[in-house]
């Protein structure tokens, strides 16, 4: 046995790229059989509700300049993160004025055990789903879906749609920060995401 841990993940580009090139070959070979094929589709389970003890007291949608988020919150005093170097937003060639949209939770005294629980849930990205409720979902893992928060009011809404469009402008990338408060002192977690096309 070679003795290497198998996790299930969506962060594998170079499989992806890969996989793409693959299906765009294979067709045009000679005994190809014409079906549709996708080959980065992963069925997708309906999206189960976040354990209530994890709930966070508070959240919202924001953003940073790519500059400024990496001018800052790399070099911040964070427990928990994930800041792939390949996801920088200067590694991505985003001007440095493109917003970086991002999802900041005020958990309370679950701080350190919501960042726990995500960083263990390998966190994919975050997306806005319309819907009644509206809500907002963390994929992870390699097809888990987890309903973060649920909402029907209509700035949150709005914001929640300027949030897929600055996702959008700005390749997939967006963040997920974690903190005990909006204080501003403290920070316990933080991951740079990128939703797969």
């Amino acid at each position: 046995p070679l003795d290497i841990a198998v996790l299930p993940t969506r962060h594998t580009p170079a499989l992806h790229q890969w996989l793409q090139q693959r299906a765009k070959w294979y067709p045009t070979q000679p005994n190809a059989i014409p079906i549709p094929y996708n080959p980065l589709h992963i069925e997708s389970p309906p999206p189960v509700p976040l354990p209530e003890h994890l709930w966070g007291d508070r959240w919202g949608f924001t953003a940073l300049a790519a500059y400024d988020f990496e001018q800052t919150l790399p070099y911040e005093p964070i427990p928990l993160r994930h800041l792939p170097d390949n996801l920088m937003p200067s590694r991505l060639g985003l001007a440095s004025t493109t917003p970086i949209p991002g999802v900041v939770v005020d958990a309370g005294r679950q701080a350190m055990a919501l960042v726990q629980w995500i960083q263990s849930s390998a966190p994919a990205w975050l997306s806005y789903v319309r819907g009644e409720p509206d809500g907002l979902i963390l994929e992870a893992g390699l097809s888990d879906r987890w309903v973060f928060t649920t909402f029907s009011d209509s700035d949150v809404a709005s914001a929640g749609q300027r949030f897929e469009q600055r996702k959008q402008a700005s390749q997939g990338l967006h963040f997920l920060l974690v903190r005990p408060d909006d204080s501003g002192m403290t920070t316990t977690g933080l991951w740079l995401l990128q939703q797969s096309p």
